[in-house]
């Protein structure tokens, strides 16, 4: 017979190899990524709970709806900025909520501030708002203050450009 030659696996056909183990690990893992991002993606996130009860420093709201259930405080230090937003500062028989800004600012970009009350309400969702020492309001781009209540300004400035200010009637409520 014919002499058995034994082959052995020369280096480029060892890195063939390991190569295509390597790509199909991959392959595995990257599929198993795309399933967990892609199940993550598909469910509705919750807002984050952000406290605006005192405002000192400069805060952004964004594309959302935002409750209240507290009176708010802007200081001197302080802006709050909406924009696309809407901040419902929730009134009932058992709270007598403000907003207070004292000295700092409030800018309204395409956004609305309102008790978030509904004709079925049951109740009186009166707001008071007040500007004081040198505050600021700017809004602007179809913003609204939309709530019974009062609006009180002293020593402040207030800019209200392609925006209204109005009242929700209590009687309506």
């Amino acid at each position: 017979g014919e002499p058995m030659i034994e082959s052995k696996p020369n280096a480029v056909q060892k890195l063939v190899s390991v190569f295509v183990l390597w790509c199909m690990a991959a392959s595995g893992i990257v599929g198993m990524l795309a399933v967990q991002v892609g199940s993550g993606a598909d469910q509705d996130q919750p807002a984050p709970m952000i406290d605006l009860s005192t405002i000192d420093t400069y805060v952004e709201l964004r594309d959302q709806v935002y409750d209240a259930d507290y009176s708010i405080s802007i200081a001197s230090t302080g802006t709050l900025k909406l924009i696309n937003a809407t901040l419902n500062i929730l009134q009932d028989d058992d709270s007598n909520y403000s907003l207070n800004v004292d000295g700092g600012i409030l800018i309204l970009v395409g956004s609305s501030i309102t008790t978030g009350a509904t004709p079925v309400a049951g109740w009186n969702p009166v707001l008071n708002i007040a500007f004081e020492n040198e505050a600021t309001l700017i809004m602007e781009d179809h913003s609204v203050l939309a709530f019974p209540g009062r609006l009180d300004v002293s020593s402040s400035t207030v800019f209200v450009n392609d925006s209204w200010i109005t009242s929700l009637m209590p009687t309506d409520f």
